[in-house]
């Protein structure tokens, strides 16, 4: 039989392998374990948070740079936190999560107000 890790072979009978282990002090059990999955809740809920975020912004006039730079950070945390999330849970590809990120932290500045949403419409127009 033979165990093959990243980084070495270990070759022998099962008993053998589980001796050399054992006499080393290692739990097999825990040399082979894989981690638990990420539990969705992980997912939705900075889902959820930003999503408030952004009624707020939209729906409510503020007139403060400092509570609205403030919701802006919050929505930016809560798009970088979606994107690790989803990065962990499902595997996706890093370009996918880093234009999903963006994607919300640009959409998190238009609901604020810090870009005009024809200023983005205008952007668009001219790269493509």
């Amino acid at each position: 039989m033979k165990v093959t890790h990243k980084n070495s072979e270990i070759e022998g009978t099962p008993q053998e392998i589980h001796d050399l282990f054992q006499n080393n002090g290692m739990d097999l059990n825990a040399f082979f374990i894989t981690p638990k999955p990420l539990h969705i809740g992980w997912v939705i809920a900075p889902i959820i948070i930003w999503v408030i975020l952004l009624f707020i912004g939209i729906f409510q006039e503020v007139q403060q740079v400092k509570i609205r730079t403030l919701i802006f950070l919050l929505m930016a945390s809560c798009s970088v936190w979606i994107g690790a999330t989803v990065k962990k849970k499902y595997e996706y590809d890093i370009s996918f999560i880093t234009f999903s990120t963006v994607t919300l932290i640009v959409l998190s500045m238009a609901a604020i107000g810090f870009i005009p949403i024809e200023k983005i419409f205008d952007f668009i127009n001219k790269t493509s």
